[in-house]
């Protein structure tokens, strides 16, 4: 079609030219006052050809080639109509203009089938035919005004027609966008359900997302939390000191939860010790306020109940122990063990809602686990009291009570002194004749509670250092306290009674020998040995009696 519109752009021009010359020879033969030889119909059908022609061109034929065809047989029947015109300038102008349109015609077309070439010289035969057979029934019937009238309403219904078909195609391209607009809107409404249903499936993938982030989350916690529970576990199983256990407590809760501050507070019923402990990221220490406290009774609302205890919603102003810091979120947890109470496990972090029923799960396993690590540490500390310990008096045996000595002394500061005495009771051996065995072991066990109590009551230790011997240690105390000490212990066994199947009172007596550290005695062997020989010179001067040892003592013997 874009071929067709080229080559009437340039037919259009031609005619125009054509139309200008036309009309300017009217003028000229008016003014002149000639006679025209061309008839003034004939150039007013021409300038509608030519102007139908502009209008093809400017609807593009309303892009239908049968349109093109038809227009151009019509104008070839009006060049070809003139053709047979008696007058020679007509005749002329027609035929060029007739032929010219009909070789344009076949150039456009361009035929190629041996039926297309025989159908467009038809198309160029017919409006000879046509025009021939007007000419002809003219001649007979001298009807040419008739003649020129029909083919001016010809071209005029052509026009008409043409104008109309324009008009139907407008419509049909109305028609044609409104059915595109609407499909368009059932497109337009079919995405937006499209993206309303994506949105719908984006919210459930982020809620799906939000999900599984929390789930992570939630997993990573649990992951840390059981990691820390298993190297706790690891940890506290081969940990037997209870200040130790509480310290590495309370680093691995502070590490695995994020806390702010761990507080932990354990009384060791087979010692009677108390253990304190905190851990805290907050630059204050408050660990003796945290004992002034526990000690106070400002925590025992928590250790009465012995039940968890969880608020992530703190107000300070509730807690009379929250000071110096900012808490909000706060777990309390009892230790108990057989429903006894005997600690607590304090969380703190500054921030609310921090902790959760899994929270409380967690701290619920790290006490189970303190509980197991306590029980341990307790059962190998009562295994090294036994092994450290008589069987038959409890007192410390030979080893432990030289180690006692060793670690006592490493302890003493600058002008301080250790005392040590030695004590043996006197004819032990014929007690054991006398009354037998069993009853020389009574009064092994009844001399050495006396001397178990003193030494306790005066800060001192108490050993079982032989068969009747027993070893007193005071650390701390100057001859001349010490003795006052163990005189007053001699006179407590002088004192003692001891029943021999109820009817005999035995009574026994002790030769003791009392040496100090530095004050006489340089080393743990020097000590020793001359206590000993402090004792054995009160045996072999008359028993029953306490000699303190002095730098001459060593001459005398």
């Amino acid at each position: 079609m874009d071929r067709i519109l080229q080559y009437e752009h340039k037919i259009l021009k031609r005619h125009t030219l054509l139309i200008m010359i036309l009309l300017f020879y009217v003028f000229y033969a008016y003014f002149d006052q000639r006679e025209l030889e061309i008839p003034f119909l004939g150039i007013v059908i021409f300038i509608i050809i030519t102007t139908s022609r502009f209008i093809l061109m400017k609807i593009s034929y309303g892009y239908q080639l049968v349109i093109y065809k038809v227009a151009n047989i019509v104008y070839m029947t009006f060049y070809a109509y003139y053709i047979q015109d008696d007058r020679f300038l007509v005749q002329g102008i027609s035929l060029l203009l007739f032929f010219t349109n009909f070789i344009e015609f076949i150039i456009i077309m361009e035929p190629e089938a041996p039926s297309e070439k025989v159908s467009l010289f038809w198309m160029g035969a017919f409006p000879l035919m046509i025009s021939s057979l007007l000419t002809l029934i003219g001649s007979f019937l001298n009807i040419e005004t008739i003649i020129y009238w029909g083919i001016l309403w010809v071209m005029l219904y052509f026009i008409l027609n043409i104008v109309v078909y324009y008009v139907y195609e407008q419509k049909k391209i109305c028609l044609n966008l409104n059915s595109e607009i609407q499909k368009n809107k059932i497109e337009n409404e079919s995405l937006e359900i499209e993206k309303i249903k994506y949105k719908k499936l984006h919210h459930v993938l982020l809620t799906q997302k939000q999900e599984i982030e929390k789930k992570n989350i939630e997993l990573n916690r649990v992951s840390s939390e059981m990691y820390t529970q298993s190297e706790l576990l690891r940890y506290i199983s081969s940990v037997l000191d209870i200040d130790e256990l509480i310290g590495l407590v309370a680093d691995s809760i502070i590490g695995a939860i994020g806390v702010d501050t761990c507080m932990l507070y354990v009384f060791d019923e087979g010692t009677n010790e108390k253990f304190y402990k905190v851990n805290t990221v907050i630059e204050y220490d408050f660990l003796e306020s945290f004992k002034s406290d526990v000690e106070s009774g400002v925590y025992n609302r928590f250790y009465d109940k012995g039940k968890p205890y969880m608020d992530s919603n703190v107000d300070v102003h509730e807690y009379p122990f929250i000071q110096h810091r900012e808490v909000g979120s706060l777990i309390i947890v009892p230790l108990v063990k057989s429903d006894d109470v005997y600690g607590l496990l304090i969380a703190e972090h500054h921030t609310k809602d921090m902790f959760d029923h899994n929270s409380m799960n967690f701290f619920k396993s790290i006490i189970s686990q303190i509980n197991i690590a306590i029980n341990n540490a307790n059962l190998y500390s009562k295994m090294e009291e036994i092994a450290s310990r008589d069987g038959l008096t409890g007192l410390y045996n030979r080893e432990h009570i030289q180690s006692i000595i060793i670690e006592a002394i490493e302890h003493l500061e600058e002008d301080e002194v250790l005392s040590l005495a030695l004590l043996d009771i006197d004819w032990f051996k014929k007690i054991n004749d006398t009354y037998g065995h069993l009853f020389g072991d009574e009064v092994i066990k009844a001399v050495s509670n006396i001397i178990q109590r003193i030494a306790l009551e005066q800060g001192g230790h108490a050993g079982r250092y032989g068969g009747e011997e027993f070893l007193v240690v005071l650390p701390k105390k100057p001859l001349h306290e010490a003795e006052i000490i163990i005189s007053a212990l001699h006179e407590e066994i002088k004192a003692l009674e001891i029943m021999y199947k109820e009817t005999t009172i035995v009574k026994v007596d002790i030769s003791i020998g009392l040496s100090a550290l530095p004050t006489v005695a340089k080393n743990v062997e020097s000590l020793l040995h001359r206590a000993d020989n402090a004792m054995y010179y009160s045996k072999n001067h008359g028993r029953g009696k306490l000699i303190i040892d002095h730098d001459r003592l060593l001459d005398t013997l």
